[in-house]
């Protein structure tokens, strides 16, 4: 049975809320599907949730992506023909984007493998709580100011590595990836921007999972059906772009304790369900 206008409406905003914010999408929807008696929001609903965020992200970061475009293109002209140089830090920039989203990407080969068990609330609760403890680390660590220029390859490994922890569906990649590089002394500004980045990249590779799991179902949709799972996913873009200035603003602060702290009532939260449900 699939879901109706205001379940769609419920889901898109809640999906495109916690897409952004460091509190783990897959795990809401996850308890939405249970409140809702549901077993699946469908394929189509997130194909157009994934590409509703996605189009929200890249509207949001559209000059560093412009930037990266432009550098990228300088890159292939011959130095003595070049009018001007790259960016330098761009250039290191696009060098860990590299080896972050091979991590990354790495990693997500293994959500066919978790799918079959991440609808377990008590798997919810582990990786919630895994989430949680990731989210605390620029709490107990020092800040720092370093960018692209002076961050060693392992850093982009250990960020595109907690970007892929998205495979667990507790954990925001967002999260994980923002919070892993400020621990590891990334500046927190620089640190998001590379964080909004990646997450570009996870959500297209889910896209792709996405496409590849509807074709695999062969099920069908209706007009109306389809009709309700846009406007899911109009609403879930407008709540990513709110989200966004959220996290613009909360990165200033010492840490994402609330985050984290949230992170863990919502693991009780599910730990609870599994037992009563």
């Amino acid at each position: 049975m699939g879901m109706n206008l205001l379940q769609n409406l419920i889901m898109g905003l809640v999906s495109g809320l916690t897409e952004l914010l460091p509190i783990s999408a897959e795990a809401h929807r996850a308890v939405l599907r249970l409140f809702f008696g549901i077993e699946s929001e469908g394929a189509v609903f997130l194909i157009l949730v994934h590409i509703a965020c996605l189009s929200a992200l890249i509207y949001g970061c559209k000059d560093e992506i412009h930037r990266i475009r432009r550098t990228r293109h300088q890159m292939k002209i011959p130095a003595r023909r070049r009018k001007t140089q790259p960016d330098t830090q761009t250039v290191y920039t696009i060098q860990l984007l590299r080896t972050a989203t091979i991590m990354m990407i790495v990693l997500k080969l293994f959500t066919l493998k978790t799918s079959v068990i991440q609808t377990r609330m008590n798997f919810l609760a582990l990786s919630l709580l895994l989430n949680g403890f990731l989210l605390i680390l620029p709490a107990i660590t020092r800040n720092g100011n370093k960018d692209s220029r002076n961050m060693p390859r392992l850093d982009g490994f250990l960020m595109g590595f907690g970007a892929g922890l998205s495979v667990l569906p507790g954990v925001s990649p967002i999260g994980a990836c923002l919070s892993i590089g400020i621990s590891r002394g990334v500046d927190r500004k620089f640190a998001l921007n590379f964080s909004y980045l990646m997450l570009i990249r996870v959500l297209l590779v889910d896209i792709i999972f996405d496409v590849v799991m509807l074709a695999a179902s062969g099920v069908g949709f209706s007009a109306l059906g389809l009709l309700f799972a846009a406007l899911g996913a109009i609403l879930a873009g407008l709540a990513c772009i709110l989200a966004m200035k959220i996290l613009n603003f909360t990165v200033s602060s010492e840490s994402f304790s609330g985050f984290a702290y949230y992170s863990w009532g919502f693991a009780l939260l599910c730990f609870i369900l599994f037992l009563t449900v």
